[in-house]
């Protein structure tokens, strides 16, 4: 009986091992080691056979799907022969080290499958080998069964131009695409989807796929923020260079744009932003300073020569004013070919893109302009041309022009030692009055606080309603003070220093208003002086007080008649009393001596990063 069993258990697996060896023949069944011939030692060397393949394959599957291989790459003609592939499609095990043609200009999937022979659906078998390819379906197909998805190759003309690995390392643990997790129907299998977070688990319920950690971020550089009750939540990546804040509400978080406001530029690098303070001080622009020395930027006002190149953007505000402040020492003087557009000047030193001007005792070349700014070009020795602009064309030049021709590199600062700086143009003074301010008893007219009407001023007086009566709109009249809010009107300078003002009988209606208008100043006037010496035409009307005495015997004392009577006289020797004086009179007000000094050009300072500015 013991005999015939073991006959039967013999008998069983040489029928298995001989549809062991048909399956292998068909490519379908494979094994890690070679399976155990028939002899004395058979029952036992199957079943070390059978313990070592179980092993291999179970520490195969949990280290992917595709174990090694199977990978191709760009380039090349349309046949290609993938790195020798071993993998498990359907849990066979598969190994193929075969070629693959591709179709040109194509999209092709590759797959690998159990089989060896045999098309699956629009999946063409690649003779001989595990490998499929699709080359005509416009988008990706379903993953025929016991097939793994290797990669999506693009091809054009006869070369390949594109690989995507698609390889699914892990079965239930591994990699995949969200879209080709296969049917949930397994509880408790594992998945790595690739795509959601740049790798998250899923899950398999029996059901359906779910996430593991419930994750929320999906992209990648995504935050997880807190939120109400602790939940958290997804914050997607921002902009390019927006910081994370709170929403004005406070309950969440977002992202915000720094912007620079008036006076500020923003700048962003790596790890950090920077916040710059732009100083908008314009160039040129004149300010009093209590230092000794200018601060960078600033050069002191006192008429020095600079270099225009040195100092391109105070150049270009001083140059179109050259012939009042200066313009400094000439390079020299030249001759211009109107057919080549060439200066010629021996040894002149300067450069291209060198900063100049011109002037000339005449007339300047046709072309050229005084108290402009000009860039060399084409510079030789003793030769250069002009443009109006840093590498601009050469200025056509169509005439000579005559007299002596002069070229500055220079310019003359303003000189503001021991001087006032003035407004350019004509200023006004306006005082209003209002019917109620015109007392037509007395002609006096109450204006506000008066600084600047005094006796003999020349005012022009207008109205918004009907004139004072006494008075004609549009007119020039001239101020008799009374006191710091009271004044008078004459109609000539002789009566307002005589103190005959005008007869006013109607106070009018509407606004009325005095206008003083300022002496007009030009850009680079000059006047004033410290100590002023009068002469007999500058000396006002005036009284002197005289000693009456009818019985007076010296030659130099009036002799006047008095209310009471006597007679009238000549003063002796009148003439010695229109003597003008000497010595001048100190007209300075109380003053205090500072710096002036002129800004080089606009620019931004980079204040230190503080700490919480680091992002």
């Amino acid at each position: 009986m013991a005999q015939r069993t073991l006959t039967t258990f013999i008998l069983a697996v040489f029928v298995s091992t001989a549809c062991l060896t048909s399956a292998l023949a068909s490519g379908v069944d494979q094994t890690h080691s070679t399976v155990p011939s028939q002899n004395a030692s058979f029952v036992t060397d199957l079943q070390t056979f059978l313990k070592r393949e179980d092993a291999q394959r179970y520490a195969d599957l949990f280290a992917g799907a595709v174990v090694s291989g199977g990978v191709d790459a760009t380039g090349g003609t349309l046949i290609h022969t993938p790195t020798a592939l071993t993998a498990y499609p359907g849990g066979y095990y598969v190994t193929e080290t075969g070629s693959v043609t591709y179709v040109s200009n194509s999209t092709c999937y590759l797959i690998v499958h159990t089989a060896v022979t045999g098309n699956l659906g629009t999946f063409q078998r690649q003779s001989g080998t595990h490998y499929l390819t699709d080359c005509t379906s416009p988008s990706k197909p379903a993953l025929p069964a016991a097939s793994l998805w290797l990669a999506t190759i693009v091809t054009n003309g006869s070369s390949v131009t594109a690989y995507t690995d698609l390889r699914t390392r892990v079965p239930y643990a591994g990699s995949y695409l969200l879209a080709d997790l296969p049917s949930a129907n397994t509880r408790g299998r594992l998945a790595l989807v690739s795509d959601v977070n740049s790798g998250t688990l899923y899950w398999d319920s029996g059901a359906a796929w779910r996430q593991i950690t419930l994750n929320p971020m999906t992209g990648a550089g995504d935050l997880i923020v807190g939120a109400s009750g602790g939940t958290p939540t997804r914050l997607a990546l921002g902009p390019v260079n927006y910081v994370l804040g709170v929403d004005s509400a406070g309950t969440a978080h977002e992202y915000k744009s720094i912007i620079a406001g008036s006076g500020i530029s923003v700048s962003h690098s790596t790890g950090g932003v920077t916040l710059s303070v732009i100083d908008a001080t314009p160039s040129g622009a004149v300010v009093p300073y209590a230092g000794t020395s200018a601060p960078s930027g600033w050069l002191l006002a006192n008429a020095a020569a600079i270099s225009c190149s040195t100092y391109p953007n105070l150049a270009a505000v001083l140059v179109p004013s050259a012939s009042i402040y200066g313009r400094g020492t000439a390079v020299g003087t030249f001759t211009v070919d109107t057919a080549t557009d060439v200066f010629t000047l021996a040894s002149h030193g300067l450069f291209d893109g060198a900063l100049v001007h011109v002037a000339s005792t005449s007339t300047l070349p046709t072309g050229l302009s005084a108290n402009t700014v000009y860039y060399v070009r084409d510079a030789t020795v003793s030769t250069f041309r002009l443009s109006a602009s840093s590498g601009g064309v050469a200025i056509d030049i169509t005439g000579a022009g005559s007299g002596t021709h002069s070229i500055y590199d220079e310019v003359n600062l303003p000189d503001l030692r021991s001087r006032m700086a003035f407004g350019v143009g004509a200023g006004t003074f306006t005082a209003d009055f209002a019917p109620g301010d015109v007392d037509t008893g007395t002609e006096i007219i109450t204006v506000p606080t008066n600084t600047t009407l005094y006796t003999g001023q020349a005012v022009v007086y207008t109205s918004t309603g009907t004139v004072v009566t006494g008075l004609v709109a549009s007119t020039t009249y001239y101020v008799i003070r009374a006191t710091a809010t009271t004044i008078q009107l004459a109609s000539s300078l002789a009566n307002s220093l005589a103190g005959t003002a005008i007869n006013l009988t109607g106070t009018g209606t509407g606004t009325h208003t005095l206008t003083q208008t300022l002496t007009t100043r030009s850009l680079g006037e000059r006047g004033g002086e410290e100590a002023h010496v009068q002469i007999e035409s500058e000396v006002g009307r005036h009284r002197h007080p005289v000693t009456t005495d009818a019985s007076a015997t010296n030659a130099n004392t009036a002799v006047m008649g008095s209310n009471g009577g006597g007679a009238d006289a000549d003063v002796s020797n009148a003439a010695s009393y229109n003597t003008a004086p000497t010595t001048g009179a100190n007209n300075m007000p109380p003053f205090l001596a500072l710096n002036y000094i002129i800004k080089i050009r606009g620019h931004a300072w980079t204040h230190r990063r503080p700490t919480f500015a680091q992002l």
